[in-house]
């Protein structure tokens, strides 16, 4: 998924930037809200397979850091 690939790269130059490890927490959560079927037909299926991985915890971790880094963003 582009998105994600981009949200990477960002992080290996910037580990600590805060408004994409706030996209990565979204992208996350975005996955994990998805019904059981349509998730794995979008991770093996549609190719977005760097999504596999989602869970609630990683996005809890990167929202929480977002905050903790950027706490004028709204929406963490």
């Amino acid at each position: 998924m582009a998105l994600h690939d981009e949200l990477n790269t960002i992080l290996a130059v910037e580990p600590e930037h805060a408004r994409a490890r706030h996209m990565l927490g979204r992208l996350n959560a975005g996955v994990m809200r998805m019904n059981g079927v349509v998730r794995w037909v979008a991770t093996r299926l549609l190719g977005g397979d760097a999504l596999d991985g989602a869970s609630w915890a990683e996005a809890e971790r990167h929202l929480t850091f977002a905050e903790e880094r950027d706490p004028e963003m709204l929406g963490h």
